[in-house]
């Protein structure tokens, strides 16, 4: 897989230097690993896309009938395996870099109920909360999270695969644009990836102000408002 991914952007570009790293993202050690490597090769990193995640759940099952490991599993990739890559980034990067980007892929179960998947959705949401932290903590870092939709991959359930209308082309070019100064006022939030690039710069105002595409709770929940009358 590795190999043809070089090729193919050797195709592209034969000027383009490619480093093939094949690493356990659930572990330290071999994160860590992969980035010395990283660095010896390119001084630094400017971009992440956290795009690795698993379905251990399969089809689902009810939080009852989980088997624990299987649903475990989940969250040492979604969550764990997010947090020691994007760890592992933001400790390499250069005092001087003022626009770096991390973009992790999320899904629609990180903050929708689905009663059989919540291994995998409540994961998800870890990534996602990461991503707003870190969002809030690394002022010089543009981290937002992408829902690519429906794309034809291995871990998309056959329901789903007459709804697939996302393409690898389309959440590789917002990749790009999201790589960008225009959009770092979308750090912090999550986007779809068939959503109007063009759209999101135009409400850009209401987007910040309004808090839009952020994970909270929403609502007038004052302590006095629940004082009964005596």
């Amino acid at each position: 897989m590795l190999s043809s991914v070089e090729s193919e952007v050797k195709g592209i570009n034969p000027n383009i230097r490619v480093l093939t790293i094949a690493t356990n993202i659930t572990n330290k050690q071999s994160v860590d690993e992969a980035f010395k490597n990283i660095k010896d090769t390119f001084g630094h990193i400017d971009i992440l896309i956290n795009n690795a995640g698993v379905n251990s759940e399969g089809v689902g099952a009810l939080v009852g009938d989980e088997d624990p490991d299987d649903w475990w599993k989940n969250f040492e990739v979604n969550t764990k395996g997010t947090f020691l890559i994007s760890r592992a980034f933001l400790r390499q990067l250069h005092p001087e870099v003022s626009n770096a980007t991390i973009i992790t892929l999320v899904t629609l179960a990180a903050w929708k109920t689905y009663p059989q998947l919540s291994g995998y959705g409540i994961s998800k949401a870890g990534a996602l909360q990461l991503s707003q932290h870190i969002a809030a903590s690394y002022p010089n870092v543009t981290a937002v999270c992408i829902h690519p939709g429906l794309v034809e991959t291995d871990m998309l359930m056959d329901q789903f695969r007459r709804f697939t209308h996302q393409t690898p082309e389309l959440i590789g070019g917002l990749g790009v644009w999201l790589s960008h100064k225009h959009a770092r006022f979308l750090g912090g939030r999550t986007i779809g990836s068939h959503w109007s690039v063009d759209d999101l710069v135009a409400r850009k105002d209401e987007i910040i102000n309004k808090g839009l595409l952020q994970m909270d709770l929403i609502g007038n929940f004052d302590g006095e408002q629940f004082n009964i009358p005596k």
